[in-house]
């Protein structure tokens, strides 16, 4: 069985250093201008040839026997997502734009091709430890770049002439640094890079690993510097909860470290009700815990968020059609900004929480099984991460993405990044791989 499988790990093991590498740091001769138009060109190139080789070695040398393979629980919820897509796609009353997307380009056919490079990478990768090097190195570069772009050099000239990161939401809409481009999608990236290389120094073996603190240390500082809340929150929460779980332990030590961060938890919430604490997001979280909020909150998410969940209730079974939300007619988000002196317009295109968006545009079904995928594949993890080095670091990254999915939007720039760590989760939680 081993050796018939070697030439679908090789093809995944090919696709993996191409994703790390040229698709992170693939961009246009116009830079941050038409970035997001070059990765989505990069990732149906790159995730559909891959598909489409595992799938033509699987027909053409007629590996039954690898098909059905060591399904896990999360590879049937996902096709289960799919097909739940598939129908919404179909019923949508925006069908002609749900195949492609009608905004974001996460139309029926990026999603798909999410789930079938999951559930390729799922069956045939094979997890070795040059993969935990190979994203240190290209993080330590992709850091640099950014740490440039900090000190208002145009690196690659990625930024119009005369601009820099600073002028963001003054010169320009957004911010936007690094290979990635909005600084949005470059938390989502770091929220899942950063807990993977930390729990990569505490798991792996041997003298080299202590190198992976130069990636993780940068990444860190960038992430700060940017001052993503999403990002922050999801690579702080989350590096608590991942410590009582991956940390070889005993059950009753494993069991203290989870009342401890209950108790942390209840504490923080405790202190930042009754104590506001001044900054922007703690304040609002404050006003939150007193029972006062206001539309303008998180940045104008809780407008979109209760918006999102009044018009998705219309079509609760089957949404809307994938990216499709910018053709619902959803009243665009206001708000004055005192810097410019203007009131900024905003048009609701996602709903700023990759759950709501499921929930919106595919449907509760669809979104039930986007769960069930997750939770089984957490709950492997968390059973598994104990003895599994690669279960473990591969879970702190899919955990930190999924807090940051809170408040964050599904793109085809980072996504792929989480959809390939789950399938290495899956993959490495199997009794095969030990």
């Amino acid at each position: 069985m081993r050796s018939e499988t070697d030439i679908y790990s090789r093809v995944t093991a090919v696709f993996l250093a191409l994703l790390l590498t040229v698709f992170l740091f693939c961009f246009g001769p116009r830079g941050y201008l038409n970035i997001s138009a070059v990765k989505k060109a990069a990732f149906y190139l790159l995730c559909g040839g891959y598909c489409a080789v595992i799938l033509g070695l699987l027909v053409c040398r007629r590996d039954v026997r690898l098909r059905r393979a060591g399904v896990r629980p999360a590879q049937i919820f996902a096709v289960l997502y799919l097909l739940f897509t598939l129908i919404a796609t179909l019923v949508s009353p925006f069908r002609s734009d749900a195949w492609l997307g009608a905004s974001r380009g996460e139309g029926f056919f990026a999603i798909a091709l999410y789930g079938l490079t999951f559930l390729c990478a799922a069956q045939f990768a094979r997890i070795r430890p040059w993969m935990a090097y190979l994203l240190g190195g290209s993080c330590v570069l992709f850091s640099l770049v950014c740490a440039l772009q900090l000190q208002s050099v145009n690196v690659f000239s990625l930024f119009p002439e005369g601009l820099t990161y600073w002028d963001g939401n003054v010169a320009y809409r957004g911010q936007y640094i690094g290979t990635i481009g909005n600084v949005d999608h470059v938390a989502a990236f770091l929220s899942l890079a950063i807990p993977m290389l930390g729990c990569a120094v505490l798991r792996m073996r041997g003298r080299r690993r202590f190198w992976l603190l130069v990636p993780l240390a940068m990444l860190t500082v960038v992430l700060v510097r940017i001052d993503v809340a999403a990002g922050i929150l999801a690579v702080g929460a989350g590096a608590l909860i991942c410590l009582s779980v991956v940390l070889p332990v005993s059950k009753r030590l494993r069991l203290m470290l989870l009342a401890l961060l209950a108790g942390l938890v209840v504490f923080g919430l405790v202190f930042v009700r009754v104590r506001d604490l001044g900054n922007q997001t703690l304040h609002e979280a404050h006003e939150l815990l007193n029972g006062r909020w206001a539309p303008t909150f998180g940045s104008g998410r809780l407008y979109i968020w209760s918006e999102t969940l009044r018009r998705a209730a219309r079509r609760l079974p089957f949404g809307y059609g994938p990216d499709t939300m910018i053709l619902v007619g959803i009243e665009p988000f206001r708000r004055y900004d005192e810097r410019l002196g203007k009131t900024i317009v905003s048009m609701i295109d996602a709903a700023h929480n990759e759950y709501l968006n499921i929930l919106f545009h595919q449907g509760v079904f669809a979104l039930l099984a986007y769960l069930g995928m997750l939770v089984s594949a957490l709950a492997e993890w968390i059973r598994h991460a104990p003895e599994r080095g690669s279960a473990a670091i591969c879970g702190c990254g899919v955990l930190c993405y999924c807090i940051q999915a809170l408040f964050g939007i599904s793109q085809v720039i980072t996504t792929p990044f989480f959809w390939v760590a789950l399938a290495l989760l899956v993959k490495s939680c199997r009794a095969s791989d030990g």
